[in-house]
């Protein structure tokens, strides 16, 4: 799809593709052609833009890439370090070839199917009409008409409204330190009242560092229902990074809400009290999120305090101090967004880690 004319030499627009089998250039050397896919030749002075699109490449080249872009101060990004790498944003360097916006790589050489290699699992041929395990774990590591595999033990690709929950249970209660990347192709609900039974007892046990991932250019809606405390985030390594999508149906929190809200007050549904963890220790985290308040108030309350947080004065001062002893913020910024009403938390640090990142309210 071609994009008139961003730079003097044009632009070329690669949205929402998978590219099989890609070879990219070497970041090492040659910035300005990080990231650009072999053969593709722009001529002088254009720019190649990358939306939400995902490549397969070789271990190799993906070992590559993790180390460079851990390189750059500026590129936030998400990896297990052995099989995806998914960036939220990345430009070349002035001059440079590129600008990418929700990339992802992945190298299928490094995931695992239940803990076994793809290698070993591809190795194995089921055998016709078997149904045990070991033989649906081989069918499915031969990937789907192209040969591609789209849910591994580190990550899936196109998750949908019928498939999240069913995914989230086996792969997110897994009690691991290894991420999980969750690529979510369409709008999707987490409300128990929407899966009836399907909903498991004691609700969605997230137990390892999951990234849920949504579209950089349209609106990825996760519904929550209007319901309190149904995804439970327990374990030593368990929390949620939400990037990309609309937090819809927030609910105020409850009784029990209030024994984990640790000062953080129940009557703001920017708590997303959807999620079952004590807030002492952050565990959800969010990038370009847009927060669904039920309430323009809501809004305008959090923007009031912001504002008192970031004054000079004594009064003030004294007036947030929860806001930094107990509730034990460093940093909150925030921007008016192009609509009346709409603001953009720029960033926000709580005991110094990041936990909102460019969410909309």
């Amino acid at each position: 799809m071609a994009d008139p004319a961003h730079t003097a030499g044009g632009s070329l627009l690669l949205q929402d593709l998978l590219l099989a089998n890609a070879t990219l250039a070497s970041p090492i050397g040659n910035p300005n052609t990080v990231l650009l896919p072999a053969g593709l030749e722009l001529p002088p002075g254009a720019l190649l833009k990358l939306r939400d699109v995902v490549m397969v490449v070789a271990q190799q080249q993906l070992q590559e890439y993790i180390g460079f872009m851990l390189s750059v101060p500026q590129a936030v990004l998400f990896t297990d370090h052995v099989s995806f790498l998914h960036i939220r944003n990345y430009t070349n360097p002035p001059f440079g070839q590129v600008e990418a916006r929700s990339v992802t790589l992945i190298a299928p050489e490094g995931a695992r199917i239940n803990n076994v290699p793809l290698g070993v699992l591809r190795a194995m041929q089921p055998k016709a009409n078997s149904s045990s395990s070991s033989s649906n774990d081989a069918a499915a590591a031969q990937g789907d008409g192209a040969g591609i595999v789209t849910v591994t033990d580190s990550y899936v690709l196109g998750a949908n409204n019928a498939t999240l929950l069913p995914l989230l249970r086996r792969l997110g209660g897994q009690e691991t330190q290894q991420p999980l990347l969750v690529l979510i192709e369409s709008n999707v609900t987490l409300a128990p009242a929407a899966w009836g039974n399907a909903w498991p007892q004691g609700g969605l046990k997230v137990q390892r560092p999951t990234v849920w991932a949504g579209s950089s250019w349209r609106a990825t809606s996760i519904d929550f229902g209007m319901e309190v405390g149904q995804i439970v985030l327990s374990g030593r390594f368990s929390n949620v990074t939400l990037v990309n999508v609309a937090a819809e149906n927030l609910a105020y929190g409850n009784a029990a809400s209030s024994q984990e809200a640790e000062g953080n007050s129940i009557l703001l549904s920017n708590q997303l009290w959807a999620f079952s963890y004590r807030r002492s220790v952050p565990r959800v985290v969010l990038w370009d999120t847009v927060l669904v308040l039920p309430q323009q108030q809501q809004i305008e309350s959090i923007i009031y305090w912001v504002n008192a947080f970031n004054s000079d004065l004594d009064f003030w001062r004294n007036q947030t101090r929860f806001l930094r002893e107990t509730l034990q913020y460093t940093i909150i910024q925030y921007t008016r967004g192009k609509l009346p009403g709409d603001y953009i938390i720029i960033t926000a640090f709580k005991k110094d880690q990041r936990i909102n990142n460019e969410p909309h309210l």
